[in-house]
């Protein structure tokens, strides 16, 4: 998985405002806090409702609500990197698995690899983040358990 595909999670270069593929161009953004709308590509992506947006990223659901009628709004710098990390595993879960809805549907399910807890639910921290991460990497490498 690379740069390219976590961007376009995120909404490529129309949301971003330039092309990021390196670690060092998503670091640059998420320290200027990337567009308002890149929260809107990514809940669109991986199909979460407001509430579930607003939990994983751990922001009011009338955050939320705000940020999507705030034109030319940019996300802090914190939020952003809860979006980044959930653009990348999206990212990392279709390519492994090589299906987005079989991506979308893995994230929210039971997984016995992070003791039948939820990819979603785990990604809300740096550590849990790991753990998916570790858990795709290993049955991208036919490692189930």
């Amino acid at each position: 998985m690379g740069g390219r595909e976590i961007a376009a999670v995120l909404g490529g270069r129309k949301v971003l405002g330039r092309t990021a593929v390196t670690a060092f161009e998503f670091t640059d953004l998420v320290e200027t806090g990337f567009p308002h709308l890149a929260l809107e590509h990514v809940k669109n992506a991986m199909k979460l409702t407001d509430r579930e947006i607003s939990s994983a990223l751990d922001i009011s659901g009338k955050t939320v609500s705000r940020l999507r009628q705030a034109s030319g709004h940019r996300l802090s710098p914190s939020i952003s990197d809860r979006l980044y990390r959930f653009a990348r595993l999206f990212a990392l879960a279709e390519e492994v698995l090589e299906d987005k809805e079989q991506a979308r549907d893995w994230l929210r399910s039971p997984q016995v690899g992070i003791n039948n807890r939820t990819p979603f639910d785990m990604m809300r921290t740096e550590a849990g983040a790991r753990e998916v991460e570790s858990l795709l990497v290993r049955i991208e490498h036919g490692v189930l358990s």
